[in-house]
Formats: C-alpha cells, structure tokens, sequence
C-alpha cells in the first residue's frame, strides 16, 4: 500500500533557484506578503512508492509565465497570461483566504483543447477580482513515461508517469489520485503551494466567476452529485456497505472535483483515495456497480473512513444537458462542468440518448479539437447550452493553434441545415399528423404492451420502443417509415372503413380510442391554438413521454386515455381530462406547457422531448 508520511515543518518561502515560477517579483514582495496570506506549513516527504511500469518522480517542468517557450509552434507570449502569483500574493485584502487550483489532466488530445478553455477562463475569473481567492494554479499531467506535452509553456505543470494497466484495468481516471500524490511527494508541491488551501478541477471545467473559498481546515467544500447517492440504484447501499461499515449517511454524494480542502486534509488522504480506487476497480461487482464515477467512489468512501464530512455547495458548479433544463443565470454557479452532451433538434427540441440533428458532446472530440467558432444553437436550445457555446467560442478564438488543430467531423454537428418542410396538404400526411394511436398488426407486436405508435408534424414519430422518423413520397401519398427497417406503408383501409398503413414489412390500424369531449362545438379545432397543438410532439409530462394532443379533443397520456378542450374563458388554455381529474394547460414558446391541476393547484411543466433511438431496440422484435 502506498502511504504518504508526513512530518509537518514550516515552509520556507523563498523558491530554489532554477524553478520558474513566475515573473521576478519586485524586491520585497514576497517579504511584504506576510499579512496577505496564511503563513503555511508543509511536510517533508518520506514516501516509499512502487510505481507500476512508470518513472516514480517524474521530473516537474513549469515554465510559461515568464514568456518562455513554445506552444505548438506559436510563442507563450500569444496566449493570455496569469497574473503574476508573488504580486497577487502581496495584495492588501485583509479576511483573503487563498487557495491554489490543481487542474487534473492527462496527455491527450482530447485533454489539450479541454485545459486551453480551463487555463483561458480561470484566468479571465482571476483578473476580474483584484482580492481574489484563486492565487495560481498547477496543472498535474499523467503522460506516458512521465513525458512533457506540447502545453507546457502555457502554465505551470508537473508531470508524473501514468499508471500501466494492472492498476487501471483501462479506467483511466484512476490516473487523478496517482498524480495527485506524486505531485505530493514531489519538491515541487512545496515551492508550488504557498496556500493553506487547494481546490481540484478537471479539464472539463470553466469557471464562471471568481471562487470564493468556503472551507475550513476541518471542512472541505464539495458538489452534491445526484448519481453518487448511496440509495441511487438497488445494488449501491450494499456494495457500499462492502467498504464502508459505517452509517450511510456519512458517505456523501460528492466527489474530488471540484474539491476544495485543506492541504492537510490532501495530504492525510491521497494515498487512501488512490489505494481504494486502485481495489474497487479490481473487485468485479464494485466495478459494474460504480462505473463511469468509480474513482469519485473511491474519493467519498476515503473522506468517510477518515470522519470527514463535506459542506456540499450546490453553486458550486452546474451540470446542464438538453435532457433537464438548468439555467446559468437564474442559478449563477461558479463553474460550467460540460460533462454530458447538448443534443437538440434542429428546432431546439431536446433529444435524449441520441445524437442530436445539432449536436454538442465532448466525446466527438477525442482526435481534434472543436471547431472555431462552433455553429451557434437553434434558437429554442436550453440557456445553458448558448452559454457554453459562448464560452468555448470566446475562449478558442483566444488560443492561437486551435483552428490549425480542429477536426472536421464527418457532419458538423453544430451546423445543420433543416430539411424542406413537409407538405401539409398531402393525403399521407393528413392522414396520419394528429390521429392515433396506431396499431401495429405484425405479429411481432400483436402481443405486445403497449402497441401504439404516433406520427407527428416535422417528420417525427413515437414507438413503444423509442422515436422514429418519417417523410413523405414524392407524390404525397406514402409515407417512408425509419423505424426498425425502412418501409414505404401505403394509406388505405380495412374491410369495415377503418385507416390502415400497409407496406412490406409493417401494417397498422387506427385504435379504437377514448371518446370526445362532450358537447364542443366542431369550429373549436379550427381555432388557432388547436391547430397548433395538434399533431405536435411528442410532449413529455414531467419527463415522462408521451403525451398527444389529437384531433377531436382525443388525448393520450403515459397513464390513461382523456380528453381535451379549448377553455371556453380562454381562448389561449387547454382543459384536459384523465383519471378523473381537471388540469388547466397553457401552452408556452419553443414545445413547452404548464399545467396547472384544478383540484389542488399542483403546477407540472412539460415539453416536447425527441426520446433514445428505437433502433437500439429492435433486438426485442426478434
């Protein structure tokens, strides 16, 4: 096991020669500083540590500040600079308590783009605040054989050997708390870290505005993540009780970035959290049950062994995706974690489990960088999504080798173009846009619950299984149906009158379906919210899909077949009625509803929502 001894010794201020750090500070400065940061204590390393296939100690290299060197072929004087550490240490701001930020990164290309965007805006944050808390920041690269990159001009950055294969098991991740304490063990950390404390970022990380520091030497600050709850998913509270014997309750739903902690508290845990993520990787139930956030396992099991608990900050950072709606400015966090992906229609309609018609996801990017500027998103994308298209814009147009160095995706997502309208008069279409719900009459469905399917205006469709999409032949009378395969289904109708579509491999018929609403007048579905609700979709109620609003007032639900009107009040509100109970709904810009229930007032929002490809499911057909 690893283990990280620790004699605490007071530190020495004065840097060794040879070690860059910075622009010379004016005479005295550091001298001056005493007042306008915590005098800090550090330990002297006693480590015995086994790397596996890797040079224990990779050699540190920091250099940029001064202007020195090359970032890919363009002078360090190109790119934006920190402010000097040594000057902002010596501001007068009494009640400051600094921190320094260690940004977790590993060598690959889909890192690099990531660390410009991250060293580019905490910069910016860092000079928009004369007393701010973030004094500098050092970069930890995990490289093959500890080698340099081509960054290392750019911001101060140690360097350690990535971990071989019998430590990862390919989950690379784990390769945070192994730089992490190397860096520890390194002469470096003490002429780096001047600071009692240190906050840890990844490279998917950009600052919104400078980062107060909340922590204390007893409590760290962490984000509340949702997924990392030990009640998530069925399996968690038992394979969470295999490491860790205590109450539940004390393993908190945070991780190690961002992080924000006393350098004691770093020092005393590193070597656990590394260890532990090293064994939970190993242990095979572990592993399927923790997944993609196994090392953040490993850093809140470590934290709660030790006693520690967090204050989880949820402004700490913000986590949007089209799939939930979060709003930068009504939130106002600190930091813009774009983990997961921004997948939209062409017309700003959510899409979830499935790349959008425009499309924004990291993972497109693991050879090159983005493009610049990205295309900007449709006009009805979520706020969050036209933020951090700004900031990545705003922030790659600031890096000089980033457009010589953007990949072009086989199709740019960001930039495509809508397909020609459907024509709304064509018998197919009118045929099947606000009627429903459709039967399947294959006999792969005949069984199957439930069986029904919805054709939509804008060419989409909902399937038990997932969305499709149609269009239309070129004489309007067919439509070309995308589902599992691809079928051309013909309209016409059964031996008693009723609508079918028939092609070679699928046939359906028009369900018998709930009845009218009692006593509306016909001109009703004539009126101008009516026709605009009809045959749109699909709507979600509260995430939960699929709501249709269909011709004559019919109206399905996830939960039951209703009814639905034109508020006789209200011209520009819709009464809808199911399992016994009245709603108000009240239809918004860009697919969006609220409804409001009669009986008690309870208020639900709805949207329309492009749900996970049916084809990932057609495997059930067979």
């Amino acid at each position: 096991m690893l283990r990280l001894n620790v004699h605490l010794v007071e530190r020495q201020r004065a840097r060794p020669a040879g070690i860059s750090t910075g622009s010379a500070a004016p005479d005295g400065a550091e001298a001056s500083s005493a007042g306008a940061h915590a005098h800090r204590t550090t330990g002297t390393q006693n480590a015995s540590t086994q790397s596996p296939g890797a040079v224990v100690g990779a050699p540190a290299a920091v250099a940029g500040a001064a202007g020195e060197g090359t970032i890919f072929g363009h002078p360090r004087n190109a790119f934006v600079r920190a402010a000097d550490e040594a000057e902002i240490r010596a501001r007068d701001c009494p009640g400051r308590r600094p921190f320094h930020t260690l940004l977790t990164v590993q060598d690959r290309m889909y890192m690099q783009w990531q660390t410009y965007l991250a060293w580019y805006h905490f910069v910016k944050q860092q000079k928009s605040d004369f007393c701010t808390d973030m004094v500098a920041m050092t970069r930890l690269l995990a490289s093959a054989d500890g080698k340099p990159d081509g960054l290392m001009a750019l911001m101060p950055t140690h360097v350690s050997a990535q971990l071989g294969h019998d430590k990862t098991r390919g989950f690379q991740v784990i390769n945070r708390p192994w730089s992490v304490l190397q860096f520890l063990q390194s002469p470096m950390y003490k002429e780096r870290v001047l600071e009692e404390y240190v906050l840890i970022l990844e490279g998917d990380h950009i600052l919104l505005r400078p980062i107060p520091n909340r922590a204390t030497p007893d409590t760290p600050v962490g984000f509340f993540f949702p997924y990392m709850s030990p009640d998530q998913v069925p399996d968690h509270p038992r394979v969470v009780g295999k490491w860790y014997k205590g109450p539940r309750e004390h393993v908190q739903p945070t991780g190690p970035s961002p992080a924000l902690l006393h350098v004691k508290m770093l020092e005393q845990i590193t070597s656990d959290w590394y260890d532990l993520s090293v064994e939970l990787k190993r242990d095979r139930e572990t592993d399927i049950c923790f997944g993609w956030v196994l090392e953040m396992w490993g850093y809140t099991l470590t934290c709660a062994r030790h006693g520690i608990r967090h204050l989880v900050w949820q402004q700490f950072q913000i986590e949007p995706s089209a799939t939930w709606r979060q709003n930068v400015t009504a939130e106002q966090p600190y930091i813009f974690h774009y983990t997961f992906g921004h997948e939209y229609t062409r017309d700003g309609m959510p899409m979830v489990g499935q790349v959008g018609e425009w499309s924004f996801d990291k993972r497109q990017y693991f050879g090159g960088f983005p493009a610049s500027p990205l295309g900007e998103p449709p006009e009805c994308a979520f706020e969050a999504t036209k933020v951090l298209v700004s900031l990545f814009n705003e922030g790659s147009a600031a890096s000089p080798p980033w457009r010589e160095r953007a990949v072009t995706l086989a199709r740019d997502t960001t930039r495509m173009q809508a397909p020609p309208p459907l024509n709304q008069s064509a018998p197919a279409y009118l045929a099947v846009v606000g009627t429903g719900p459709w039967v399947m009459t294959s006999p792969a469905w005949k069984a199957r619950a439930p069986n029904a399917f919805f054709f939509f205006e804008k060419g989409r469709a909902h399937t038990p299984i997932g969305s499709a999409s149609w269009s239309l032949s070129d004489e309007g009378d067919q439509i070309l149906f995308n589902f599992c395969a691809r079928d051309l289904l013909t309209v016409s109708s059964d031996e008693g009158g009723r609508p079918m579509l028939s092609g070679s491999t699928y046939t359906f018929s028009l369900a018998e379906r709930h009845g009218a609403p009692v006593g509306v007048d016909p001109a009703m579905w004539e009126t101008p919210l009516a026709k605009r609700i009809i045959g749109a979709g699909p709507y979600a109620w509260a995430g939960t899909p699929v709501v249709v609003f269909m011709d004559k007032g019919a109206l399905h639900t996830p939960w039951a077949a209703g009814t639905w009107r034109i508020d006789e009040g209200d011209p520009e509100q819709v009464v809808v009625d199911f399992l016994g109970a009245r709603c108000h709904i009240r239809f918004l810009p860009c697919g969006r509803f609220i409804s409001v229930r009669q009986s008690d007032g309870d208020v639900v929002q709805g949207s329309t929502q492009i749900g996970e490809r049916a084809q990932r499911r057609c495997y059930e057909l067979r």
